[in-house]
């Protein structure tokens, strides 16, 4: 059975990106980056395959 594929969209000092190994963007907005993310995850499941996307959002220590 394939692994289940997790693409993380999180925020970098340039932008945010999706990441699945190389980073995808950056893009200039959190939405841009969903969209992106929740096009693949449905590409990929019309596959017959699994995935799936999470946002890591930023902490308030990695503010500082």
């Amino acid at each position: 059975m394939a692994k289940k594929i997790t693409f993380r969209v999180r925020s970098t000092p340039s932008g945010w990106v999706v990441q699945d190994g190389t980073p995808l963007g950056p893009f200039h907005t959190k939405e841009q980056a969903l969209d992106l993310a929740k096009g693949m995850v449905a590409a990929i499941r019309r596959s017959g395959l699994e995935a799936d996307y999470v946002v890591e959002e930023e902490s308030e220590t990695d503010r500082a």
